[in-house]
């Protein structure tokens, strides 16, 4: 049947066969034509539905640096594909459930959007939003150097050290670790110009830094401020430790080890003076007055008599 349906077409002329051709498609554009006008009027219309993975899921993304307390807008978020297994918790899986809430924390192009991240309205994005339930919002004064070049930034943690020095020595020891920056020199938005990483943007002269305490650290720090300096540590994004021992190291000055080490001067007795003996005044005792008997001589026809001298007196007996 095919070899004489060659057969019949080698025979036709080209104009035959050109005629041949336009009657087929007019014949195929009729049937395209009345199929498409059926479905229309009676109202079907086929969706095709993308498939996916039973393994994957749809999940908010950052496509650009949200700075904290920013206010996200559309233009920041974009879906992606995840597996299961990877999904964060607390994963964002509706753009628009986001949009105009502020970001609680710095947010990187890339990072998934989680409720952790954000707030939860904009009251919770003012200041006392940001203190932990458990804790007090407590400010210390800071300085270029005890307050890490200004790099310190709200909503990081740091380690807090205190140095105590005297004359001969200076003692410094961990006070308290992995501590929450509210705020420094009264700003919490964090906010660079614009081109500007807010992450490497130093705060210039910082002087006050706020941290979110609990009640009994508060008062540690307070007391141990007035002992001597405060220091910040400022701690990775990802510390190897949590929490360290307590530490402490003492130095001690040059010129106190040399004071100490020097030999100690020959001892020389030291006499004490010999106590005056009281002079003693010899009172010599009076003479003792002699009493002289004296043998008057015998005067002739009288009775004898004998003088008897005491003291300045004469008895006569």
């Amino acid at each position: 049947m095919f070899s004489k349906l060659m057969d019949i077409l080698n025979d036709l002329r080209p104009k035959q066969i050109l005629l041949l051709a336009g009657g087929a498609a007019v014949i195929m554009f009729t049937v395209v034509y009345f199929a498409l006008n059926s479905v229309t009027k009676t109202g079907e219309i086929v969706h095709i539905e993308e498939t996916k993975p039973a393994n994957m899921t749809s999940v908010v993304v950052a496509s650009a640096n949200i700075a904290p307390r920013a206010m996200i807008k559309e233009n920041m978020l974009q879906l992606k594909e995840i597996p299961n297994d990877s999904l964060p918790e607390g994963a964002i899986t509706d753009i628009a459930s986001v949009i105009n809430i502020p970001a609680k924390v710095a947010i990187f192009s890339g990072d998934i959007i989680t409720k952790q991240k954000i707030y939860k309205n904009t009251e919770q994005s003012s200041f006392i939003g940001t203190i932990p339930a458990d804790c007090r919002a407590i400010s210390i004064g800071v300085s270029d150097v005890t307050g890490v070049d200004g790099f310190a930034k709200p909503g990081d943690y740091v380690d807090l050290l205190l140095v105590e020095h005297n004359d001969t020595s200076a003692t410094t020891n961990v006070l308290l670790q992995n501590v929450l920056l509210l705020s420094i020199n009264a700003n919490m938005s964090n906010t660079a110009a614009e081109g500007e990483n807010p992450n490497t943007t130093a705060i210039s002269n910082p002087s006050i830094a706020t941290f979110a305490l609990r009640p009994e650290e508060a008062i540690k720090l307070i007391s141990a401020s007035k002992l001597g300096e405060i220091y910040l540590m400022l701690r990775p994004l990802n510390p190897k430790d949590v929490y360290v021992d307590n530490i402490d190291y003492t130095a001690v000055s040059t010129n106190a080890l040399q004071k100490s080490e020097a030999p100690a001067p020959a001892y020389t007795p030291v006499q004490s003076p010999v106590p005056a003996l009281p002079q003693v005044t010899a009172t010599v005792p009076p003479k003792p007055v002699t009493t002289t008997q004296t043998t008057p001589m015998p005067l002739p026809n009288k009775q004898k008599k004998i003088e008897i001298i005491q003291g300045d007196q004469i008895i006569q007996k």
